[in-house]
């Protein structure tokens, strides 16, 4: 239980997903300061995310006393303040508020139906004897981009209601929003002007993004309440005001099926990891493996991995990374089939897409070696070598071959692009932070280990592996001759840029880290040393050593300061699974709990249960970016699978 108070609540949240890339999340309080933060923010694909029911403003009537248990800010201004009525807060495994009032106690549950764009609230009402109330809700409803606020909107909903409220925006092609409940009557409200004006989404102003949003009163819940009782608000949303409805009534039907079900199937999820990989089901594993079914879902054409949320979508590098941990380490085999397959098909030139946000974002050089890192993982993990054969192998020889064109004549991967190629990509007013054009370490370490990847491969499937070891040989020949700094023992970042970058990076790790390391193994222990010297934190490992004239350790401020701080400070969660990976070749009887505890225990958090994207890499460490970030948690659950014996 989390006791709440306004101070210590408003900055921790929640978040549940719904199997398609939809989701709810809020704050503790159900304070609202993101514009991401809902009820229902409905998925029509990965790139397509929309809110629909923003909020629920419930009202409890006694007599002339009136008992708000909503909270809203506005610019300079909380009101009203009903969380000064709010006992508690849980999340096993849904969020679930705790009020109480004069004579009248309300347990408010959030959840959401796997596979649907709906969401059920539960109200348990317990009255004292005697006691009757009228209990009210205000559904502070919209229909945008969940990246967007809406102001001034020149549109309105229309509304009809028999059973069930069907609402419909009045802008271009909208889907429509049904709501309907158990208990009570749903009207149209009437107070003249059925908006909520410049509600003010505290964290977004602090991100330096646009902060006030103006909301409709879409609909009005009253119920009179005589005795105790439970009863169920659904929202669903659709293109199809005929599919919206049906999902409602659905629903309504048996709501708390649907909570069963998806709590169950949660369960043997965490029973499953635990099994295939000899693990004990503590709180904290449970948790984590909990929250990564969050990433896999449903989209057109198969699955999909979405990278982080509330704002990532469908990433092609982030989905190849934490394929290992979310699927294969959970006895996922289909999904893992469908997304290495989807990723193979969407590649072009030899490239798959770094993101599909707009397009295709073809600035990825790293990400169809990624692939094969992913492939060679489903190997070891399933032993299916007749999948890779039939229906992976011609697509991963023409991505390697397409490489050629990269090389230099050292038969190293060179790139002159003013675009950012690595995964440190981010660009501030035009100019890339992290550039690092030439040849970057991690990129020759995975070249290196795609082609003895490649050579494995082709000798398994009786064809020859010469070309491929030839190609290794050489790279690693001229890896050695140039990336070791000699002054101390580390490896550069770039070479063959304007200048060799000396920087300490975690990025010198996966020369050692990927199942084929290109770094000699008498050099492995000074890079390890080095790097938990100079990059370990308890949450994660930094992207620049903080002795480092570049180093910013904030990860907090506006877009500009974020963005300058992401790749040269920031503490990543995801990077010490190369440092592990790294750490027990050198140390293979040592322990390595200590690394991971922090983060698996679920201290130092922005929502509860969740693995955030980033966080400082100065002392206070605290946590940034997404509230939820797929490879953060994939790559502890990778640790934890593959490293058990070491925990």
């Amino acid at each position: 239980m989390e006791k709440t108070s306004f101070s210590s609540s408003e900055d921790r949240e929640w978040l549940i997903t719904n199997g398609l890339g939809g989701y709810a999340s809020s704050t503790l309080t159900g304070l609202n300061t993101r514009k991401y933060h809902g009820l229902l923010v409905a998925a029509f694909s990965p790139e397509d995310r929309r809110v629909f029911l923003s909020k629920i403003d419930e009202e409890i009537v006694i007599g002339d006393n009136r008992y708000p248990l909503f909270t809203n800010q506005y610019n300079g201004t909380i009101a009203p303040e009903g969380f000064k009525y709010q006992k508690g807060f849980f999340l096993n495994p849904n969020p679930l508020f705790t009020y109480e009032v004069p004579g009248v106690r309300v347990a408010k549950k959030v959840f959401m139906p796997h596979g649907d764009n709906a969401v059920i609230v539960e109200y348990d009402v317990k009255l004292a004897p005697g006691a009757k109330i009228l209990f009210t809700a205000n559904f502070l409803t919209t229909s945008r981009d969940h990246n967007w606020v809406l102001q001034n909107p020149w549109w309105d909903f229309t509304f009809k209601c028999d059973d069930i409220a069907t609402l419909m925006p009045g802008h271009e092609k909208p889907p429509l929003i049904c709501i309907g409940s158990t208990a009570g009557s749903i009207t149209h409200p009437n107070y003249g002007d059925n908006r909520l004006h410049s509600l003010f989404y505290r964290k977004e102003s602090e991100r330096g993004y646009p902060a006030t949003d103006d909301l409709f009163i879409g609909a009005r819940l009253e119920a009179k309440i005589v005795k105790s009782q439970k009863f169920y608000v659904v929202c669903s949303a659709d293109f199809s005001e005929r599919k919206a409805r049906e999902t409602c009534e659905k629903i309504m039907k048996a709501p708390l099926i649907y909570e069963e079900k998806e709590n169950g199937r949660k369960a043997d999820l965490v029973k499953r990891f635990c099994k295939l990989n000899g693990l004990r089901a503590s709180d904290p594993v449970a948790g984590l493996v909990a929250s990564s079914d969050d990433f896999i879902i449903r989209k057109k054409g198969g699955t999909a991995i979405i990278a982080g949320y509330p704002w990532f979508g469908e990433w092609g590098r982030d989905s190849l990374i934490s394929l290992p941990g979310l699927c294969l380490t959970t006895g996922r085999k289909k999904e893992a089939q469908e997304i290495l397959l989807g990723m193979l098909k969407e590649s072009e030139n030899g490239m798959v897409p770094n993101n599909f946000s707009n397009g295709k974002g073809l600035n990825s050089l790293d990400a169809s070696l990624w692939l094969i890192w992913s492939v060679w993982k489903y190997l070891a993990y399933t032993k299916d070598l007749e999948f890779v054969q039939k229906r992976l192998w011609i697509g991963i020889k023409k991505l390697m071959k397409s490489y050629s064109s990269l090389l230099d004549s050292d038969f190293l991967i060179n790139t002159v692009s003013q675009t950012p190629m690595t995964w440190m990509d981010a660009i501030v007013d035009g100019n890339p932070v992290t550039l690092r054009k030439g040849k970057a370490v991690e990129i020759q370490a995975l070249w290196y280990n795609a082609l003895m990847v490649c050579s494995q491969l082709a000798e398994r499937f009786g064809e020859k592996p010469g070309p491929y070891r030839k190609l290794a040989i050489e790279c690693s020949t001229s890896f050695r001759d140039k990336f070791l700094n000699h002054e101390n023992g580390y490896l550069h970042d770039v070479v063959d840029g304007n200048d060799d970058y000396a920087a300490i990076r975690p990025n010198a790790l996966f020369a050692i880290s990927l199942d084929f390391p290109i770094l000699d193994e008498h050099l492995w222990k000074r890079v390890v040393d080095l790097a938990e010297q100079e990059l370990v934190t308890p949450y994660g490992i930094r992207t620049l050593a903080q002795t480092d004239p570049e180093y910013r350790g904030s990860a907090q401020g506006n877009s500009t300061e974020r963005d300058l701080a992401y790749h040269q400070g920031d503490a990543w969660p995801w990077l010490l699974g190369a440092f592990i990976d790294s750490y027990v070749k050198v140390y293979p009887n040592r322990g390595i709990g200590h690394f991971i505890k922090p983060l698996v225990e679920g201290h130092n958090r922005l929502a509860m249960g969740k693995v955030p994207e980033v966080y400082d890499g100065s002392r206070s460490h605290r946590p940034e970016g997404c509230i939820s970030q797929a490879w953060s948690t994939a790559e502890l659950m990778r640790i934890l699978a593959e490293h058990q014996d070491k925990l």
